[in-house]
């Protein structure tokens, strides 16, 4: 599930339901959210990079932080929203309310499991503004 050589001391994956739910309630506690895309990169790199970088960044900087702050990092989120590359193959793309929907979605899922804050860690410039109404509108209808 996790690359070789990777802790899993902030992976939301490997931890149980117990262990997310004590972290989540936790003071201060925030969830952490890497969202990439699946898409061409030239030649010489996998279709994969936005979504590996954002993961790597996310699990490096909780990992460096674990300490201060209670937080996990989800599984990354790993098709953004990219139409501007199909026609150059290998790309998996949602529609911009889809991916909209998704990162809401994932984010009232976390703070239902009591954590505090969310951080989408962004690896693909065409997510940007998704990500940004996505922060707009999480927890909004929550009862928080």
């Amino acid at each position: 599930m996790l690359p070789t050589g990777r802790s899993s001391s902030v992976a939301w994956a490997t931890k149980t339901r117990r262990e997310i739910r004590e972290t989540g309630t936790a003071d201060g506690s925030v969830v952490v959210v890497p969202v990439g895309s699946i898409e061409q990169h030239g030649h010489h790199l996998p279709v994969a990079t936005d979504t590996l970088l954002a993961d790597a960044v996310a699990h490096h900087g909780a990992e460096r932080a674990g300490g201060d702050v209670p937080l996990l990092v989800t599984p990354p989120v790993w098709t953004g929203f990219s139409p501007h590359h199909t026609s150059l193959g290998g790309t998996l793309t949602l529609e911009l309310e889809d991916l909209l929907a998704i990162l809401e979605q994932v984010a009232d899922n976390a703070l239902e499991n009591d954590f505090d804050g969310v951080c989408f860690v962004n690896g693909h410039g065409g997510n940007a503004s998704i990500i940004d109404n996505a922060v707009s509108t999480v927890g909004k209808s929550s009862p928080r």
